[in-house]
């Protein structure tokens, strides 16, 4: 299975339980770094089986329709304490569905606790290593997942 099916079956895996339907696959690319030009990140680490870092990065309007989602909309800012903690949840859970993708051949992959990082007009770079990038887009707005891993031999 290519990274890119994997990155899509833990997506419906973990974002479609909480309703978030119609994404569309907007674009999958190969990069030469792990990197997001969004203005709200989730950077979450890789070790084990496979190394590296996965960046969720996303439009303001997403994240407020994932904070709204995830709290029952008692909560509708991601900037918000608890709106912060939805997004990491929500990314954490897609971490994990991918981690297990990952480890189904016997090459256990642990993730870390997420990281966010926010802000207009930034650019996070992480790793200069082949990074697999699908971008969706949907009526509430773009997301992208960059994976910058490789498999330890």
């Amino acid at each position: 299975m290519y990274k890119s099916d994997m990155i899509i079956s833990a997506v419906n895996e973990s974002f479609f339980q909480f309703g978030f339907s119609n994404f569309v696959v907007e674009k999958i690319e190969e990069r030469d770094i792990t990197s997001s030009d969004f203005p709200v990140n989730v950077i979450i680490g890789c070790e084990g089986g496979w190394r590296g870092n996965i960046i969720i990065g996303m439009e303001k309007e997403f994240a407020n329709f994932i904070v709204k989602t995830m709290t029952m909309g008692m909560i509708e800012d991601y900037r918000d304490k608890m709106g912060l903690s939805a997004i990491s949840e929500m990314c954490n859970m897609f971490a994990g569905a991918f981690a297990n993708k990952l480890s189904f051949n016997s090459k256990v992959t642990f993730i870390s606790p997420p990281t966010v990082i926010m802000g207009d007009n930034i650019k996070v770079f992480l790793s200069k290593v082949n990074t697999t990038t699908v971008l969706y887009s949907s009526e509430r707005g773009r997301m992208e997942i960059s994976t910058g891993i490789w498999e330890i031999t």
